[in-house]
């Protein structure tokens, strides 16, 4: 049995309305997990510590472009998390899910300033374009932590980068929101979803005929086009321009989902995608480098891989098939539902950060009686 030990995890201010009201629970990270198990478990928000009042002041914002000049670790989160380090002094571990964040309690747990064991969930903290001098940087502060990616590619990457040993967590989303909808209306539509930088819209557009059903793209980036039957809606997660249930409902009521993603070794697309699986949708997605759970996931099985990055043949091909093959793509979704309900789901996700705790603790996080 663990023996009890305080831990915070530190979130940016848009996951507040996940915990208080009836969201998904995937963003929380097996907050919700560790809880229902006992676990000793307190949540601090960025604005907890006043992030956002800082940003109308002019010498904050030229200090944080110098530090991260010179660092690559963001200035604000460093100097306000240093301004209120004694908040975190009371637990003992910090489950933290930025990098910003991330890096910045890193580098003040290597200067004997934070004293809490940091337990940093990384999201493409370094990529093929990092500064060489930052990347030494992080190798030195990130060595004091346990450093977790969403996939195995993405760890194995900082493996190379960082030369000691990561350790991945398969991320799951919320099995008993995203589900099957018993209501669904007629699929004449494909859905597209992301905001993150990887997102490849203009592949897309480019890619689809004007044969095809129409195409709904929800997103924050700033496309264009003149097709008829693309449709452009903006989106935005933080603000919650279109809820959870709305975007559960566009999922449910499509005929496919289809994320089309540039080459890098992020898990970009991870979170929409599993969400469509858990809906028991076919989604389509780049082959890219990062694509995560290639070791679950089966072309044609439980997932349709659209060729290599920027190939719009491949996409014409591929869709064109499947919106002729409507058994298909019901027998893809339901083998993806069950992925996501054995294995992909958030309760197994705060198994296996169970696991990676317990696993540290055999050398000085958690200890077992």
């Amino acid at each position: 049995m663990i023996r009890e030990k305080k831990i915070c995890y530190f979130f940016k201010t848009g996951r507040k309305s996940r915990i208080i009201s009836n969201h998904p629970d995937e963003f929380l990270y097996g907050m919700n997990y560790l809880k229902k198990n006992k676990f000793n478990v307190s949540v601090i928000h960025d604005d907890d510590l006043g992030f956002n009042k800082y940003l109308t002041s002019k010498i904050f914002l030229i200090m944080n472009m110098i530090i991260y000049y010179l660092l690559g670790i963001p200035g604000k989160s460093l100097m306000i998390i240093f301004y209120h380090r004694r908040v975190f002094f009371k637990y003992d571990i910090i489950i933290v899910t930025t990098n910003s964040a991330g890096l910045a309690l890193a580098f003040l747990k290597k200067f004997g300033l934070i004293r809490s064991e940091i337990f940093f969930i990384s999201m493409g903290v370094i990529t093929d374009k990092t500064k060489l001098s930052w990347l030494f940087l992080y190798r030195w502060i990130l060595k004091g932590c346990k450093v977790v990616t969403l996939s195995k590619q993405d760890a194995q990457f900082l493996e190379q980068k960082l030369k000691y040993k990561i350790d991945h967590l398969n991320f799951g989303v919320d099995k008993d929101f995203w589900k099957v909808s018993k209501r669904q209306k007629s699929n004449n539509y494909v859905l597209s979803i992301g905001n993150d930088l990887n997102r490849d819209y203009k592949t897309l557009i480019k890619a689809w005929r004007e044969d095809f059903p129409k195409l709904k793209i929800i997103t924050n980036h700033k496309i264009v086009t003149y097709k008829k039957n693309i449709e452009i809606s903006v989106g935005d997660w933080a603000k919650q321009v279109f809820s959870d249930s709305s975007i559960r409902e566009l999922i449910n009521n499509s005929l496919f989902v289809i994320l089309t993603i540039s080459d890098t070794i992020q898990p970009s697309g991870q979170s929409v995608g599993l969400q469509s699986m858990s809906c028991g949708k076919a989604l389509l997605i780049t082959d890219f480098r990062g694509l995560w759970n290639r070791e679950i996931v089966e072309d044609y099985n439980n997932i349709v891989l659209l060729g290599s990055p920027g190939d719009i043949k491949k996409i014409e091909d591929v869709v064109s098939n499947l919106i002729k093959k409507k058994y298909l793509l019901k027998k893809i979704g339901l083998n993806a539902r069950s992925i996501i309900e054995q294995k992909l789901n958030s309760n197994k996700m705060g198994q296996d950060i169970i696991k990676l705790l317990v696993k540290i603790g055999n050398d000085k996080i958690l200890s077992s009686h």
